[in-house]
């Protein structure tokens, strides 16, 4: 599949080195006691203990950029043993939607895959989430508002598909953290381990059986149309 395996715009690398490069700078910044803005500079009066606060602050998001990419890159990794039959488009933007993590297409017809790594328990009744406890955005929603997009976006390209091949695209959330404890109630998307994926790929294929040519004008569609809105899309 390596020949065939579309990974779109690889930016997670500079995504993260920009990122890194601002929390750098705000560290400095904080730690010579000075914040800077539109070329002025003034003194940030703020103790020690505040200013920790501050990087600590800072550094948490970085964390979860880089724990999402870690979940992002194991499925990656993971679907690169599927045949070359199959397509993957990886970091997908559709307009302002944001970003789809995953879109396999093949055989098993156009899937959405969300990857979540998420330590600890893990519990969806419907379209509620909790984590360890807690109320969460929810993520079938997420996945499934993604799924429409790209069912859309797709239509409008190949209407002659929209009662065929485009009829269902279906939703994927995987959890890759071998620590982390699902409980699952009626879920309004298909949730699995990564550990179960790809057996989850293999029966959708079994169902949908979707061409190899179609399925790559799909695929090549979704590529070039997201990197056309990841060039003149806002930075957000």
């Amino acid at each position: 599949m390596a020949e065939r395996l579309l990974r779109l715009r690889q930016d997670g690398e500079y995504s993260l080195c920009r990122l890194g490069w601002h929390l750098g700078r705000r560290a400095a910044e904080s730690h010579d006691g000075l914040t800077g803005s539109h070329g002025e500079c003034r003194r940030n009066d703020a103790n020690p203990t505040q200013r920790r606060g501050v990087l600590g602050g800072l550094l948490e998001p970085l964390r979860r950029v880089r724990t999402g990419r870690l979940g992002e890159e194991a499925v990656t990794e993971l679907l690169r043993s599927l045949s070359d039959h199959y397509y993957l488009v990886n970091d997908v933007t559709l307009g302002r939607l944001g970003n789809v993590d995953h879109v396999l297409v093949g055989p098993c017809g156009v899937v959405v895959i969300e990857t979540k790594r998420i330590a600890g328990g893990v519990r969806c009744n419907g379209d509620g989430w909790y984590v360890r406890g807690w109320p969460r955005k929810s993520f079938s929603r997420q996945v499934n508002a993604n799924a429409v997009a790209v069912k859309d976006k797709l239509r409008e390209w190949y209407p002659d598909q929209a009662a065929l091949a485009l009829r269902f695209v279906e939703s994927v959330i995987v959890f890759t953290n071998p620590l982390c404890r699902l409980e699952i109630n009626q879920p309004r998307a298909i949730v699995v381990r990564y550990s179960e994926l790809l057996d989850v790929i293999r029966d959708l294929a079994r169902r949908h059986q979707l061409s190899v040519d179609l399925a790559g004008r799909f695929a090549r569609t979704l590529a070039l149309d997201s990197v056309a809105n990841g060039r003149v899309s806002a930075p957000r």
